[in-house]
């Protein structure tokens, strides 16, 4: 686009700024290209910190869930749970105490979760061909706790109703009365056109 220096495509440049701009400030955007091999070399060390505190939360949050599914599934299997007496209510209370208390220390600067995500920015980069959703397949056995993660924040969708309206506007500029543009007239009225809804959108 910098080389072409023209009108057009300096109004491109300017809005995949913004775009960049409004994805790096996702923390869910930016825990996921952290956790991308490939990628996370583009990250500063602010964006780092971001992502590494919310993946933190993130993991903390996860084996909550696993401990309610764990204790929920042991509550069900037995008989004698529907009789709960006071020295069984006060021993809930000091276990959702205790985990509040797990959570804070896994989301700590010194805990394991943190130190595993210190340690996975020292694997080599990751060629820009390859398959970040393999590559974690493969590391699932041998980091367990990372692919977890990986799993979670890349199942997050990132994509907006805007490429929708991308598609949708196809039928505008190629309709039955005018099947016969070439495939780069196209794609040139394409970006003109979405250009412009780009433009109102950003200026909203």
């Amino acid at each position: 686009m910098k080389k072409i220096d023209s009108e057009l495509s300096r109004n491109i440049i300017h809005f995949l700024k913004t775009r960049e701009c409004v994805l790096l400030n996702n923390d869910a955007f930016v825990s996921a290209v952290y956790l991308d091999p490939r990628l996370n070399v583009m990250l500063d060390d602010v964006q780092k910190g971001r992502a590494k505190l919310h993946l933190s939360k993130l993991w903390a949050r996860l084996k909550l869930l696993d401990s309610e599914n764990t204790n929920e599934a042991s509550a069900n299997s037995d008989p004698n749970s529907q009789s709960e007496d006071e020295l069984d209510i006060l021993m809930k209370s000091r276990e959702k105490e205790a985990k509040s208390t797990y959570v804070k220390m896994d989301t700590a600067e010194g805990s394991p979760i943190c130190h595993l995500l210190n340690e996975f920015l020292k694997t080599p980069r990751l060629d820009k061909s390859q398959n970040v959703l393999k590559y974690w397949d493969m590391n699932r056995y041998c980091q367990p706790e990372l692919f977890k993660l990986a799993q979670t924040v890349m199942a997050v969708p990132v994509t907006q109703v805007s490429v929708e309206r991308m598609f949708s506007g196809l039928k505008f500029v190629l309709s039955p009365y005018r099947s016969c543009l070439s495939p780069e007239i196209v794609q040139d009225l394409m970006i003109i056109r979405c250009n412009s809804i780009f433009h109102k959108i950003y200026k909203q």
